[in-house]
């Protein structure tokens, strides 16, 4: 596939009123003759107002939950291409309701893979229909400072209620991938942050607590290390695997900026 056929393809988006998600909807509207649906449940963490008047675009509010509207709004809507971002991401969230993240990441997945594999089925969608699912790296855990750093290869090793979630939510699509032959993929990518962030993560809350003149939390003694990617270009990653060819399997994405988080909150300060 080239960067000129994703012209007049239709994408299907779920979870698109988020951080990622609406950047996502923003840049493929921009640089192509294409139309998006949106399936957004609408949480306290999304931002719709950023999308509302875009032409070619319509929103769904409704949860993956609801497998009977999963199936009906992909069966309506005819997409090319589902792009699966819809989840429950927040570590502490995850502490405290983990349920949250077992429905959406886990049960939400299997409705949306389950609804797709049935159109298919019933001749409704193209068995060309390829679904693209925006997962994280905290699936692979963590590492230390002499370790190197995650490829595709390495053993998932989650160590949260958030990221085993999203571990199971991978299985599946893999599961899904080889056994019904559906053309998924899974994209793994470091810690974003940019335009439209919520502010419970670490670079907007702590940009909001400066401006606010509140202090500033940081976890344990700030020596954990991340790779930070800006969200712009996460997602410029995101359409460069669509303009290709389809490959099986998972992807990760990275910028190699690592910080501390001590040296995020001292570079804001």
């Amino acid at each position: 596939m080239t960067k000129k056929q994703l012209d007049n393809k239709k994408f299907f988006v779920t979870g698109g009123a988020g951080f990622i998600g609406s950047e996502f909807i923003i840049q493929i509207l921009e640089k192509y003759k294409t139309k998006v649906l949106n399936l957004d449940k609408i949480s306290p963490q999304s931002s719709p107002i950023f999308l509302e008047g875009l032409k070619n675009y319509k929103l769904v509010q409704g949860d993956l939950i609801d497998s009977e509207l999963v199936k009906s709004s992909l069966s309506s809507f005819q997409p090319d291409f589902i792009i699966h971002f819809a989840a429950e991401s927040h570590v502490d969230r995850s502490i405290s309701s983990p349920r949250d993240f077992v429905d959406s990441n886990i049960i939400g997945t299997f409705n949306l893979l389950d609804s797709l594999r049935a159109l298919i089925d019933e001749g409704i969608l193209s068995e060309e229909i390829r679904l693209l699912n925006v997962s994280t790296d905290e699936v692979y855990g963590s590492l230390s400072l002499k370790d190197k750093p995650f490829t595709e290869n390495s053993q998932y090793d989650p160590s949260s209620v958030y990221s085993a979630s999203k571990v199971s939510s991978d299985m599946l699509v893999n599961s899904f991938l080889r056994t019904y032959g559906l053309r998924c993929q899974t994209t793994h990518c470091s810690n974003n942050y940019g335009p439209r962030q919520f502010p419970e993560k670490l670079i907007p809350f702590s940009l909001y607590s400066f401006l606010s003149n509140l202090p500033v939390s940081i976890y344990g003694d700030g020596t954990n290390i991340r790779d930070w990617i800006f969200v712009k270009d996460h997602v410029l990653c995101l359409i460069a695997i669509m303009e290709n060819d389809f490959i099986p399997g998972h992807f990760n994405i990275g910028s190699s900026q690592e910080m501390s988080n001590n040296e995020i909150v001292e570079s804001i300060k």
